[in-house]
């Protein structure tokens, strides 16, 4: 098959989408839910759309969202500070290559001070309910890391350094961490035991793997882009060797480690795992890395559908997830880059096509099929995931090395 096949799809996706899944006002929304269409407009999740609307020509609709946020930017607020991560990532990646560089920089830089002064001091982020600040923290804050490296990469302000590294003390030296090499799904700040009967205590034990620990492999490896930190690559081999050691199974990912009820590997954190293995090896060589992505790789190949080309999101079943195709075909383009083994890159080709074959429904992207037959097993429409189906063509579109060029490299990025 030529990749010339693909060149119309683009459009195609953001058109369906812009018809489909906007407001009056052309603002893209949430989605469609049993057959409801949402009226909340995508905010948070801006770091899934607007690089790509903005990589294939659409800078109309960027306008609009950045106006959008340009005019309510006093009273956008987040309950946690997680949900500004790919929102800041997003205005952040498309300042550097979209139109509006200038606009785009500008909402990063405030939205992320709120972000700072709301839920950070010291090093440590916080938790908060009815407006008070709980005792404990999410690993899933690792993030921050990257994203404040991100905003000393883009605007060389020293401060964004001071942040990251700060964070970077707090979850490196997390004791369980230290330990293990996994950071647990929360954090304890101080005496925590009070508060058993209330919190599930199993939080403070187990791993989740997907976003916070995968994402805090990706920081760790921007940050040792910028610093050259032999720390922090040590505590990146401390991570890997965790994940190796205790999230495994069959050569899948486990979504949770040091938990009795997820052992089956699934497919979102699998390709997480896969995107930050190759980033790790690419940046240190350490064969270790790349051996592991593809120990994971070949295990989802082997689960492969041979009729629809797609993975089950939970290995051994039946039902794919749209998001999880998309961004592990885009992890095997940097795995048969850095491997050259052709079999990732005929598997992500084969991905990409079940995905525009089955669960594309006139236009429509329909969020689970069976991968056995096909059919549509959840027919609810998630826009962001739509437009994130993008990222694969940017890769085919840009036709060179993702490792040599660093606006391929940012815009393939999965947080």
């Amino acid at each position: 098959m030529t990749k010339n096949k693909y060149l119309s799809v683009p459009d195609q996706i953001i058109n369906g989408a812009e018809s489909g899944l906007t407001n009056k006002q052309g603002l893209f929304i949430e989605g469609v839910s049993s057959g409801v269409l949402s009226d909340v407009v995508i905010v948070d999740d801006l770091g899934d759309f607007i690089p790509f609307i903005g990589y294939f020509g659409r800078e109309d609709i960027v306008d609009r969202h950045l106006s959008y946020l340009e005019k309510n930017k006093n009273s956008i607020y987040f309950d946690k500070v997680f949900a500004y991560s790919d929102f800041l990532f997003g205005l952040l990646w498309y300042s550097r290559y979209g139109k509006y560089k200038k606009r785009a920089i500008d909402l990063a830089v405030f939205f992320g001070e709120k972000a700072y002064k709301s839920f950070f001091k010291n090093g440590i982020s916080s938790v908060k309910k009815h407006g008070f600040k709980l005792p404990f923290f999410s690993s899933l804050d690792a993030t921050f890391i990257e994203v404040w490296a991100e905003f000393y990469r883009d605007t060389k302000d020293g401060k964004y350094l001071n942040y990251a590294n700060e964070l970077y003390e707090t979850m490196s030296g997390n004791k369980t961490f230290k330990k293990y090499g996994l950071l647990p799904e929360w954090i304890p700040v101080g005496r925590v035991s009070f508060l058993d009967n209330h919190i599930p205590s199993k939080k403070f034990k187990r791993a989740r793997l997907m976003k916070n620990n995968t994402s805090f492999g990706f920081a760790l490896v921007d940050l040792y882009k910028i610093t050259s930190d032999v720390r922090v690559k040590d505590t990146l081999d401390h991570l890997i060797k965790g994940v190796s050691k205790y999230a495994i199974n069959n050569g899948g990912v486990l979504p949770y480690a040091f938990s009795d009820e997820y052992k089956i590997p699934y497919l979102t954190p699998s390709f997480a795992m896969v995107d930050m293995l190759c980033d790790a090896y690419s940046l240190t060589s350490n064969k270790s890395y790349i051996d592991l992505a593809k120990t994971i790789g070949d295990f989802w190949i082997n689960e492969q559908s041979k009729t629809t080309n797609l993975f089950p999101n939970e290995a051994y079943g039946k039902d794919s997830y749209l998001d999880s195709e998309t961004d592990m075909a885009t992890a095997f383009f940097k795995l048969n880059e850095l491997t050259d083994d052709g079999k990732y890159l005929d598997s992500a080709y084969k991905t990409i096509d079940g995905i525009l074959k089955f669960h594309n429904k006139n236009g429509e992207y329909v969020l689970q099929v069976d991968i056995n037959n096909g059919e549509v097993t959840n027919s609810a429409q998630k826009t962001k995931f739509s437009l994130l189906l993008l990222k694969p063509f940017v890769y085919i579109s840009e036709n060179t090395k993702i490792y040599s060029n660093n606006k391929l490299f940012d815009l393939l990025k999965d947080r």
